[in-house]
């Protein structure tokens, strides 16, 4: 009878130490409710709604960076993004940058980022001109006319005139008549 209890004994050791095995596993750490990671996805569009393709988009947050770029409808999406709070900008080539900030990733949830992207300005060319002369003159304060006997006769079809106001716009006018055009 001592060989029978201390089979049994054997054998429930081993059933229990088989129970337990099963269970420890199962008492490891405890994940938070959710997920670990989250994603970040959206849609890139220009001013007119129209689907922006290659537009690179950032995610940044002190405990990491993920990168993705918009398909040709514009769309993109990160995966495995770790819970934080992000900073996202959106950009390409011909457009101004667009960021937003406090981007928070939830475990398991997807957030969505639309982007709006505006036309930026672009330097196509520069061109510098030199002069020897200045266009600006600082001893001259106002435009100023010579008159000659030549010019009064021709403006006003007499040597002599006493009207002084007629005498400056016939001779302005045949100035402009007479100025070489360019």
């Amino acid at each position: 009878m001592l060989k029978s209890a201390a089979r049994a004994f054997v054998r429930s050791l081993f059933v229990t130490i088989a129970v337990l095995s099963l269970l420890l596993p199962a008492t490891g750490p405890v994940q938070a409710a959710g997920g670990q990671t989250g994603t970040i996805s959206g849609m890139v569009l220009d001013a007119a709604g129209t689907p922006v393709s290659g537009a690179a988009v950032l995610a940044t947050s002190p405990s990491g960076s993920y990168r993705a770029t918009s398909d040709t409808s514009g769309r993109y999406s990160i995966l495995g993004v770790v819970l934080d709070t992000y900073n996202v900008s959106v950009s390409k080539t011909g457009y101004q940058t667009q960021s937003y900030s406090g981007v928070t990733i939830v475990g398991d949830q997807t957030v969505s980022v639309a982007a709006v992207l505006s036309r930026q300005l672009q330097t196509i060319g520069r061109v510098t001109t030199r002069s020897v002369n200045s266009a600006f003159q600082p001893a001259q304060t106002q435009d100023s006319f010579t008159f000659s006997g030549n010019r009064v006769t021709e403006a006003q079809g007499k040597a002599f005139n006493t009207d002084q106001p007629a005498l400056i716009l016939g001779a302005r006018l045949a100035l402009e008549r007479n100025w070489p055009q360019s």
